[in-house]
């Protein structure tokens, strides 16, 4: 396949999932070189000022989508291009009914630092609001509460807490499908010349748009699911060799 754009998630997929994570030199030798190649960019959950020192890392310089698919930004001229905000009332509608797990961490993309969700009053605009280091069972009933909201979504994706879960609550039309979409359109490029690599539930809209799908070994089952392919782990630094197998060989 002729690959023209690759897309690919920070943690878990590029990076340790670990607040400090970093590329490996293997991984930032593979971006930089599939750069030569094709369109290179991130799609993560992480705000810029949380992504800023990985993106220098490994050279990124195309277009990003940040804040869990709610953002596109620009590493050429720093700004976002792109933004898929919430409705504010929707928010604390949701946020009033997830009163059961007021003892949790929240931030969103508005705030510096976390807040125990019991201390959490939104105010807009606001692309993600994030609760952090919940259990699957808790992740699963906020999922579906958020559901029953209607014009939001929310998305469970590995916590950097060992067997936990961070639950990313975005705008319904703010996937990384949907900034995925907005991306592809400033590319000019066909969504079936593109590599997709995560390892989160929130890579999941990712697939459904992409022409390789592949999940790392460290990623959720559903994901492997619907994978095209499996790569090693992200310790074993399982990018650099989908890079080498999808792109880099010919």
């Amino acid at each position: 396949m002729n690959i023209q754009a690759l897309i690919f998630d920070l943690d878990g997929t590029a990076i340790p999932s670990r607040i400090d994570g970093m590329p490996s030199q293997v991984v930032i030798d593979a971006v930089r070189k599939a750069k030569k190649i094709c369109h290179v960019s991130v799609a993560t959950g992480r705000p810029y000022s949380y992504a800023k020192d990985i993106l220098e890392a490994l050279k990124i310089d195309d277009l990003c989508i940040l804040n869990g698919g709610s953002s596109l930004y620009s590493c050429k001229t720093n700004e976002y291009v792109w933004k898929q905000e919430m409705d504010i009332h929707l928010l604390e509608e949701v946020v009033f009914k997830l009163k059961a797990f007021h003892a949790h961490d929240v931030e969103d993309d508005s705030l510096r630092g976390k807040v125990k969700l019991s201390d959490y009053h939104p105010k807009g605009p606001i692309c993600l609001t994030c609760i952090f280091s919940v259990n699957h069972a808790e992740s699963e009933e906020i999922i579906d509460i958020v559901k029953k909201t209607s014009g939001l979504i929310a998305h469970a994706m590995n916590s950097h807490t060992l067997g936990m879960y961070d639950v990313h609550i975005t705008h319904e039309l703010a996937t990384k499908k949907h900034a995925l979409q907005s991306l592809l359109a400033r590319l000019n490029v066909d969504h079936t010349h593109v590599m997709v690599v995560g390892d989160g539930g929130n890579d999941v809209p990712l697939f459904e748009l992409a022409g390789i799908k592949v999940a790392m070994g460290n990623g959720a089952e559903k994901l492997k699911e619907l994978a095209d392919w499996i790569a090693p782990g992200v310790d074993d630094d399982g990018l650099a060799v989908a890079i080498e197998k999808f792109i880099l060989t010919k």
